[in-house]
């Protein structure tokens, strides 16, 4: 059975290394390559024309399998063992069976209680072959008019195994160029919904905590894989190192929290990568960590950029500022060169999360309401009012909503501000119970919470 990658199935030759052969890539950059040698005679010239395909017409010295992917297993299966049989990866084809993964992504081929896996790269552009052991190889394809892919090889030359290498970048990267920074909101919704009796209770989040970074063409001047990185330290900070890491502080004009101290790698949700006791360029003594943040393109503004996500439960003061400090960070690097030189943004804001719950009273009469979130010391310093609101058939959904309002009754019972209630230290809860109108099936009704300071 030739399905193996052990040493029985591997033939050592007394070769020696090819020193004077070395691929130069012309600059300091990261890289993720792939090789796979060929193997063939020196000596092809003495061979028969049928076998080394020399000759003027020697149609049989080359080997063409031609397949469609969707027909194995079934009418090309016999195709593919062929290949396989002639690369020597299964004695014959009578024993053999062929299956293929739910996703159709993997064709696996058995035999003798070995199995190997077939796939097509991304570019499917490349037959990629893994054997038990994890040796895999790689063959070129082509594709034709009629759909099929093709292998084209010969009698005389063999494909040794693909061979991965990280080329790591020796260089520090480029400093990252900043335009601007914005705080981010988003949303996470739940509702208990059921279709016989409709909705009986609703959940909705604003999370905040988020900061997206704009920055200045070009990126990846590391090479691939270069993430945006936030230099932390996660004690006090010492006063050399004040200009080069990320810090953050309370309001100073509300009475609040104080956020904990030094910010660290795991105080961030979206962490793409993070490393610790890293050298900076502008300093020799003390390290820093950093959390490497993912930068894509924004094709609209024509720039880059990068989403940083403060981790919830550590935003316990109400609107702290931060001031970041970044760098473009190169994972794959050496020493002393995965850090480009820092660059300190200005002070930025940030919001609080905000949840709130609306449950519907029995009778449908009436809705519960609960808005939950850090705010001050203050209890009239927020001030939280909810307002139905109506739009008419044909309106527009956008601006054409109207606050619904009782004539004969005032104050209008169909606007109410909630009650403030200290959960605990600078943790607040306002809540109240709003009276619904009688619902005209001809109109749509929302619901607007307005948070006032």
């Amino acid at each position: 059975v030739k399905i193996d990658s052990s040493a029985e199935n591997t033939i050592e030759l007394p070769l020696r290394p090819c020193v004077s052969h070395n691929h130069e890539f012309g600059d300091t950059k990261y890289r993720h390559v792939q090789y796979y040698l060929s193997g063939t005679s020196r000596f092809r010239e003495y061979f028969h024309p049928s076998i080394s395909g020399t000759g003027g017409n020697s149609p049989d010295a080359v080997l063409e399998y031609c397949f469609k992917w969707n027909d194995i297993p079934g009418a090309d299966e016999s195709v593919i063992l062929d290949f396989l049989r002639h690369i020597r990866q299964i004695d014959n084809s009578t024993g053999t069976s062929i299956s293929k993964s739910a996703d159709g992504s993997i064709i696996t081929v058995t035999e003798g209680g070995k199995s190997l896996d077939l796939r097509l790269n991304t570019d499917q552009n490349a037959l990629i072959v893994t054997l038990p052991g994890s040796r895999t190889y790689m063959f070129v394809l082509t594709l034709e008019q009629d759909g099929k892919f093709c292998l084209r090889t010969d009698k005389i030359s063999r494909q040794g195994p693909l061979i991965k290498a990280n080329i790591l970048n020796s260089a520090r990267p480029q400093a990252p160029k900043v335009r601007y920074i914005l705080p981010t909101f988003s949303w996470e919704q739940k509702t208990d919904n059921n279709k016989n009796r409709g909705w009986k209770s609703f959940q909705r989040t604003r999370k905040g905590g988020g900061l997206r970074v704009y920055l200045d063409r070009p990126w990846y001047s590391s090479g691939d894989g270069e993430l945006l990185g936030v230099t932390l330290f996660p004690q006090l900070v010492p006063e050399e190192l004040k200009s080069y890491v990320t810090q953050w502080g309370m309001d100073p004009i509300r009475e609040s929290k104080v956020p904990k101290g030094g910010l660290n790698i795991g105080d961030f949700e979206n962490v793409e990568h993070g490393m610790t006791n890293l050298n900076l360029d502008e300093l020799s003594g003390p390290q820093v960590n950093v959390a490497g943040f993912k930068v894509e393109f924004n094709h609209d503004r024509q720039l880059w950029y990068s989403d940083i996500q403060i981790d919830s439960d550590i935003m316990i003061s109400y609107y702290p500022f931060i001031r970041l400090a970044l760098a473009r960070y190169q994972p794959n690097s050496i020493a002393n060169a995965h850090l480009s030189r820092v660059v300190l943004t200005d002070f930025v804001q940030i919001a609080n999360d905000r949840t709130l719950n609306i449950e519907l009273k029995p009778k449908g009469k009436e809705v519960q309401i609960r808005v939950t979130g850090r705010a001050t010391g203050d209890r009239g310093s927020n001030r939280i009012e909810v307002t139905v609101e109506s739009l008419a058939p044909g309106a527009n959904p956008e601006f054409d909503w109207v606050k619904v309002v009782e004539t004969k009754q005032q104050p209008n019972p169909y606007t109410l501000e909630l009650s403030p209630v200290n959960v605990s230290t600078y943790l607040w809860k306002w809540e109240g119970n709003l009276k619904l109108p009688k619902e005209n099936s001809t109109q749509s009704y929302r619901l607007v919470v307005c948070e006032y300071e």
